[in-house]
């Protein structure tokens, strides 16, 4: 499908017209006699948001993950419990909803072919926001961590999630 099909498509339009506003605002303001930091600080404001619009939209076309009454696992268990989550997920844009549709048993795990089908993190923080926490983590103490992080992305992570996350992340995994 192309670029022009997806945005008669009702899920993208929404970002497709905020995208818009975004150019016009910035073509009118070039002839505005804004200092430049002022345009590009109102810039960058706006693309983070138009990121976080599209994110949503992207996460929203591919729906909650429902493949059906049950799905039989590779043991041949049926697992025929459905029940929809509810998830924010934290991004560098900010935070998205997740909703997949969960399948599970009594006293069994659920399955989310959703978070399968798109890596989904297992934490409520998207990969590229857990990796700039590492990167920073390891700079200084996490109470700048969290200044830095809201300072260059929409996502406000506080120290104490930081702390689990880097103490989470530094665990090793073995295969």
């Amino acid at each position: 499908m192309g670029a022009l099909a997806m945005i008669e498509d009702e899920k993208w339009t929404e970002s497709y017209k905020t995208y818009q506003k975004i150019f016009e605002k910035f073509v009118s303001e070039s002839n505005s006699g804004k200092k430049l930091h002022d345009v590009e600080t109102e810039l960058f404001d706006d693309i983070m948001e138009l990121g976080k619009q599209m994110l949503q939209e992207h996460l929203d076309a591919h729906g909650n993950g429902d493949v059906g009454a049950a799905i039989v696992r590779e043991d041949g268990k049926i697992l025929n419990h459905k029940r929809e989550g509810s998830n924010q997920l934290a991004t560098q844009f900010g935070k998205v909803n997740v909703n997949p549709q969960g399948y599970g048993q009594r006293s069994e795990n659920r399955i989310f072919p959703l978070k399968e089908e798109l890596s989904l993190p297992e934490r409520s923080f998207s990969y590229p926001l857990q990796k700039k926490v590492c990167f920073e983590a390891i700079k200084g103490p996490y109470s700048r961590v969290t200044e830095t992080l809201d300072g260059y992305t929409k996502a406000h992570v506080s120290k104490q999630q930081i702390e689990h996350m880097a103490c989470y992340l530094r665990k090793p995994t073995y295969g």
